[in-house]
């Protein structure tokens, strides 16, 4: 998947339309560079904890292919979920935290 940036869609809402919808629970900002709809990232993260159920571990190569996208997309998702604490980096890998 492939998203616009945080600052295009501030643009064309308005910040504080778009910090409602972050706020709000519709949108979820993984990082400076990304935005996504929180029912993908939900989607995401319903994949992650079943993939970790069956594998030891998760890393960036593993969640662009299964999600068709970028490096740039996985590795955001990933180190959110970090942030989150569902995840926990070792490495060049993640392990559930859960």
């Amino acid at each position: 998947f492939n998203t616009p940036l945080p600052r295009d869609v501030a643009n064309t809402l308005g910040d504080d339309v778009m910090m409602a919808l972050v706020e709000g629970g519709q949108l979820t900002l993984l990082s400076k560079d990304v935005i996504i709809l929180n029912s993908t990232y939900a989607d995401f993260v319903d994949w992650l904890r079943t993939y970790l159920r069956d594998h030891p571990t998760v890393n960036v190569a593993q969640v662009r292919d299964a999600f068709n996208t970028s490096r740039k997309y996985a590795l955001a998702l990933l180190e959110y979920t970090d942030d989150q604490r569902l995840t926990r980096r070792v490495g060049d890998e993640r392990v559930l935290v859960e």
